[in-house]
């Protein structure tokens, strides 16, 4: 990514049994940011290995990387990311932010960062969390009538938004329907 250049890559990812895609952006030039926004969805006999790796090679620049993994039915989530700052990379900013959705006991979710940092004001922020649809988000959504097979629709859609609401409307419709498709055990 050259100078004053913005790279934006919207990634989502489910449906196939074996997945792995870490796409890389060198920000070359001064002023250059890229942002990377990913979805992996995994379920029964499916392992998505995804995330995005930064290369700051020139100063003032900066990055984001933010990437959820939904998984249910024994399915596998691994989500990574890499942050380089060289030497002569000054004034980086960067930010990591990682969540897991785990439908149910036997899927897992992991992560694998990675940072190597050569400048001492770079900013390197990173934060994550491992979650669950909990029994009590359920009786509240049951309370108010909504069964709690529509509750998890409602939070898995809510969680792919994030990449959703920036493309063009009639691909976010058909990403929703399928992620839809994936939790009724459809896809895959």
């Amino acid at each position: 990514v050259h100078e004053g250049a913005t790279l934006e890559w919207i990634d989502v990812n489910l449906g196939s049994r074996r997945t792995w895609k870490i796409p890389r952006a060198n920000l070359v030039g001064p002023g250059a940011a890229a942002e990377f926004v990913g979805i992996a969805f995994a379920g029964k006999g499916q392992h998505q290995d995804v995330g995005a790796e930064m290369v700051h090679l020139a100063p003032h620049t900066r990055s984001r990387i933010v990437n959820h993994g939904i998984v249910q039915k024994g399915g596998r989530a691994t989500l990574r990311s890499g942050i380089r700052v060289a030497t002569g990379a000054t004034e980086v900013t960067s930010s990591v932010t990682w969540s897991s959705l785990m439908l149910d006991a036997d899927s897992r979710a992991e992560t694998s960062p990675s940072i190597e940092v050569d400048e001492a004001d770079a900013e390197i922020v990173q934060e994550g969390k491992v979650r669950k649809v909990g029994e009590e988000m359920l009786f509240y959504m049951s309370s108010r009538g909504v069964p709690a097979d529509e509750a998890t629709r409602m939070v898995v859609l809510g969680i792919a938004s994030e990449a959703t609401r920036r493309i063009p409307v009639e691909y976010a419709v058909e990403v929703d329907r399928l992620l839809e498709l994936e939790l009724e055990g459809g896809i895959g």
